[in-house]
């Protein structure tokens, strides 16, 4: 597995959505695919890249063992 990198994100730079080339771009940084990068937009109803960014790193979290028993039993 890989091991993200994340930095200091200025709050105000925003992902525009129509554009690939910027999907692709910060799918790269945060190595993670471009679906990855669209998810996040769509869940945090917010094209902000500290948002997206944050969103990717708690998403990368494992499960803890509640969750974990909890899948088990179902």
């Amino acid at each position: 597995m890989k091991k993200l990198v994340y930095q200091t994100i200025d709050p105000d730079l925003l992902l525009d959505c129509s554009q690939e080339d910027q999907i692709n771009f910060w799918a790269e940084i945060f190595q993670v695919t471009p679906a990855a990068i669209k998810t996040a937009v769509r869940a945090c109803c917010n094209n902000s890249i500290a948002c997206i960014s944050a969103y990717l790193k708690n998403s990368a979290k494992p499960a803890s063992q509640y969750q974990q028993k909890h899948l088990q039993a179902h």
